[in-house]
């Protein structure tokens, strides 16, 4: 029973910082911040951080991601994870490797900020995991994206 409460009491301060540091990264503009069970996901649209088939991160990418970095620093205990996300227009390897030097730049400038290079992994997905409809220009703007996990980072079992 008090290995029970223990982890309930853990879990429950683990919820706390998570909406802790949710609330500072909805303060960041053309972020969208949400909360899936033990993890943030925020979603930066691809027109924010890059031009059209760019790796390069645009100015005003880089002072978004600057906020970001600081909220980040102060919760070393997190993980994060960096995934870049295309729309289905042209080749599939094409979209693949765009979305993992995207991914890729996310990561190193969050580096260049400060946040340690163990903390985060950075992948691309492509054009593997639409979250709306390819059939209309819309739809590919919203799969156009960036997207940045933070979790808790995991304790090995004793």
């Amino acid at each position: 029973m008090i290995g029970g409460l223990a982890g309930a009491a853990i879990g429950g301060g683990i919820g706390y910082k998570l909406d802790q540091q949710a609330k500072e990264l909805q303060q960041i503009k053309d972020a969208e911040v949400r909360r899936e069970e033990d993890r943030l996901v925020v979603t930066m649209s691809e027109a924010i951080l890059f031009d059209l088939n760019s790796t390069a991160l645009k100015s005003g990418a880089k002072q978004q991601l600057e906020k970001m970095a600081e909220v980040m620093v102060r919760y070393p205990e997190n993980d994060i994870l960096v995934t870049g996300h295309t729309d289905n227009t042209g080749s599939e390897k094409y979209n693949q490797d765009l979305s993992e030097r995207r991914a890729k730049a996310v990561k190193n400038y969050l580096v260049l900020k400060g946040i340690s290079a163990r903390r985060i992994t950075s992948m691309g997905f492509g054009e593997t995991m639409p979250v709306a409809s390819n059939a209309t220009p819309e739809g590919r703007q919203k799969n156009r994206r960036v997207e940045i996990e933070i979790k808790p980072r995991q304790q090995p079992a004793s």
